[in-house]
């Protein structure tokens, strides 16, 4: 059997009856050897089923997240595996044409300095049915014009969709976890390639996009605008320091750049259609970085080393967690686990000083049967978050018994001992637990 040289990345989420069309369309490829990296991130639909039946093909390997990462952790997740000089995505609702690898690898061997190629994408929309086919241009020229061309045409051929050397993805580049589930989070990574080279364009379809209702850009047309500006913020900053410090731009280069991604739009055509009030979503992205973005860019215009951006409005960071602190307990009324671990994640990473997110994602993860969704020492890091916002003896207690299940002896009894320094004079549980663990064969 030859060497695989391309991997087709293919991240799955709750796509049991169709995910199939993606994953037959990468081992249909014609001419070359290819590897199909398949991540599913757990939805409770059958999807990890639908995916395992290829696991024993030698060309497949199947991966089965034991907890949702969301879009871009299951991108990222196919990222980690990617040993090959080549790579591309098929995202889990489309399909490849016979063609896509074969065509994509001749273009970038042809030319090794190019960093990705990409083919026409046709379209096809199921609420209408119409199919069109995308015009994609081939992106040449020095490093700051092909920014300036990625940043100002949205037919720029720099596109996921495409094939990529994988040298940025050896060396560590990730999609960046964004609010709006990762809203435009595939902009960095072009950014990223266009600094690294040219971008071919073939010009025949080799890729097939569904558009439907529960597709991930579909979701983002109905986001929640603050969220939908955050992230569009943070697109600006990481960009703004990626051309910072790349050597090879020059001082009037920089400048050039960094002033198209301040006029870059606050929100996609498709978005603004959905949100009108485009002066309230740009006092929006104001406040989220209050004038840090301003200062910032004004710094960089300059050429002056800036700050870090301030902290975000701990307020809206604030509502934020709790919006998503709700919607964790309903889907955990509802008995979907999956979603609201996923949601407590998030609301412990938006607003770390919430000490009851950090407590209920600890009761949640403890459950016998949502352990296994638990990182390692995760518990204790959530108990120990909530202890140092909030000391409360129960949750002392907690934590020892947590500890004690882990093997930390000495932590145990500590937390213990904690538990009973604050506890109540007539609550006996902590006593009880401390002479317990203190017994040198204490189980």
């Amino acid at each position: 059997m030859t060497t695989p040289d391309v991997a087709i990345c293919i991240p799955a989420y709750r796509s049991a009856d169709f995910v199939h069309n993606a994953i037959e369309s990468a081992l249909g490829q014609e001419g070359v050897a290819a590897k199909v990296i398949v991540s599913v991130d757990p939805g409770g639909d059958g999807t990890d089923a639908a995916c395992l039946k290829y696991a024993s093909d030698p060309r497949v390997s199947v991966h089965v997240n034991p907890c949702r990462l969301g879009w871009t952790g299951n991108v990222n997740a196919c990222l980690d595996r990617v040993d090959v000089p080549f790579f591309g995505f098929c995202f889990h609702d489309d399909a490849l044409t016979p063609t896509w690898a074969a065509s994509l690898r001749a273009a970038l061997l042809a030319e090794p300095s190019a960093s990705a190629a990409c083919g026409l994408i046709e379209r096809s929309d199921d609420a209408d049915g119409h199919r069109r086919v995308l015009p994609k241009t081939e992106v040449r020229g020095a490093v700051a014009d092909r920014i300036l061309k990625l940043l100002s045409d949205s037919t720029s051929a720099y596109d996921l969709k495409g094939m990529m050397r994988s040298d940025l993805i050896h060396a560590g580049l990730r999609l960046p976890d964004l609010p709006a589930s990762g809203f435009q989070a595939d902009w960095v990574m072009m950014f990223a390639y266009a600094l690294r080279g040219e971008c071919i364009g073939v010009p025949r379809v080799l890729y097939r996009k569904r558009l439907w209702s529960g597709s991930v850009t579909a979701g983002w047309t109905g986001a929640d605008p603050d969220e939908l500006v955050r992230a569009e913020a943070e697109i600006k900053a990481l960009m703004a320091a990626m051309t910072r410090d790349d050597p090879s731009l020059s001082v009037a280069d920089r400048t050039r750049i960094y002033q198209a991604i301040l006029a870059r739009p606050a929100l996609s055509a498709l978005q603004a259609k959905q949100n009108e009030d485009l002066a309230l979503i740009a006092k929006a992205e104001e406040d989220w970085l209050g004038v840090g973005l301003a200062a910032l860019l004004e710094r960089l215009l300059t050429d002056v080393a800036p700050s870090e951006p301030p902290a975000p409005d701990p307020v809206a960071q604030s509502k934020r967690g709790r919006a998503l602190y709700q919607s964790a307990s309903r889907a955990a009324a509802a008995g979907d686990i999956v979603t609201a671990v996923y949601e407590l994640r998030r609301a412990v990473r938006i607003a770390p000083e919430d000490a009851q997110a950090s407590r209920r994602l600890a009761k949640l993860l403890n459950q016998p049967g949502t352990r296994p969704f638990a990182r390692a020492g995760e518990i204790a890091e959530c108990l120990e978050r909530a202890l140092a916002l909030e000391p409360r003896w129960d949750d002392w207690l907690f934590l020892a018994r947590v500890r004690k299940r882990e093997g930390d002896h000495a932590g145990a009894v500590a937390a213990a001992r904690e538990a009973v320094r604050i506890a109540p004079e007539d609550e006996p549980r902590p006593q009880a637990v401390l002479a317990r663990f203190s017994k040198p064969d204490s189980g």
